[in-house]
């Protein structure tokens, strides 16, 4: 056995390479030979990396040399929620197409009227767009139809990835009590993102709030912490984001905590820069236009696991990539362009 690989040298690795007899082009392998030679290139960088080539498509070819993992873009996402079709909600349009987001999340309750004084504000923002259902799409006149038209939806939940990101889209209006339909395929779809090494991060998105500070709607509405925080812990979701309430509040990093999960949930960090794992970050981001500025929802005494609320301007939440996709910038935008409660994370 060669123990030391000098600069240069060449080793013979003997690989065993079973194709099943029933490969066929659907499959995307041939068999041309019952014998067949396959040469991999491995090549060990200075630094220790190193690098492994491709097995050949068929038989007969050799490997695809030492090519490196693809890099990650840059990106840039924004999220907004309970965005109306007032002139608010025109202006949050607005600070979307000035920043150039590479794509854009709606959290929920979209016209608060007929869907169509919606749609066809937010039609300028396809096809790098894609929403969570509020409890306003259901008692809309049309319902949830047209908004399942407009984004092409067969459900109303769901999980899609983008870059290095897997979403998962769960609607609270529906049953998502453990073992409902909704709950199982959300398991299933972490169970994948936590297989997929592609996926670095995972962000889950609900209409009704896990925790919320006072406002008009309730925290837990429908028992999401007790059935999946610790779960989400476990599956290293990074980030809850919801709205319904319409202000913009920010959790710090928190764990389970089951002597008192909905008050007292246990904060593991405070302190940016955040690293991926151990717990999640809970952000809500619901001043995308239906209500102005000066007429936001109540906020009162911030509480110890929160580390950011704020009820006096229309905006968004935005993160921002770099580092090969393994660094998250995150920060709450206004209308006006003024960034607030800015923190990093990574993994």
């Amino acid at each position: 056995m060669v123990t030391n690989f000098d600069a240069g040298d060449i080793y013979p690795i003997w690989i065993w390479w079973h194709i099943d007899p029933v490969a066929n082009n659907e499959s995307g392998w041939t068999i041309e030979d019952d014998l067949a030679s396959f040469n991999f290139k491995v090549s060990i960088e200075p630094s220790g990396t190193g690098t492994v080539g491709e097995p050949p498509i068929s038989g007969g070819g050799g490997g695809g040399g030492g090519n490196p993992e693809p890099t990650i873009p840059n990106f840039k996402i924004g999220f907004i929620g309970d965005e109306g079709c007032e002139p608010e909600t025109n202006d949050v349009i607005q600070l979307i197409q000035n920043q150039d987001y590479d794509y854009v999340w709606s959290i929920g309750d979209h016209a608060y009227a007929s869907a169509s004084c919606w749609t066809n504000r937010f039609t300028v923002l396809k096809p790098n767009f894609n929403s969570a259902y509020g409890n306003h799409e259901y008692s809309e006149s049309g319902g949830t139809g047209p908004y399942k038209t407009f984004f092409g939806h067969s459900l109303t939940y769901f999980t899609t990835k983008y870059q290095n990101i897997q979403f998962i889209v769960m609607d609270t209006n529906i049953d998502i009590d453990q073992g409902s339909a909704q709950n199982q395929k959300v398991l299933e779809w972490l169970n994948t993102a936590n297989a997929d090494g592609t996926v670095d991060w995972i962000i889950v998105l609900m209409h009704h709030p896990m925790w919320i500070d006072g406002s008009q709607h309730p925290a837990d509405e429908f028992e999401q912490i007790e059935t999946y925080h610790s779960t989400f812990v476990t599956k290293r979701v990074d980030f809850v984001i919801s709205g319904h309430n319409h202000t913009t509040q920010r959790t710090h990093q928190l764990a389970y905590n089951s002597s008192d999960p909905i008050d007292s949930p246990t904060v593991i960090d405070s302190t940016s820069p955040y690293v991926s794992g151990g717990g999640l970050i809970h952000v809500v981001c619901g001043v995308g236009g239906h209500d102005d500025a000066n007429h936001l929802y109540d906020l009162p005494s911030q509480p110890s696991f929160q580390a950011y609320q704020a009820n006096d301007y229309n905006g968004l939440w935005e993160v921002l990539s770099s580092n090969n996709g393994q660094t998250l910038t995150c920060r709450f935008r206004d209308v006006d362009e003024n960034i607030y409660d800015e923190f990093v994370i990574t993994k």
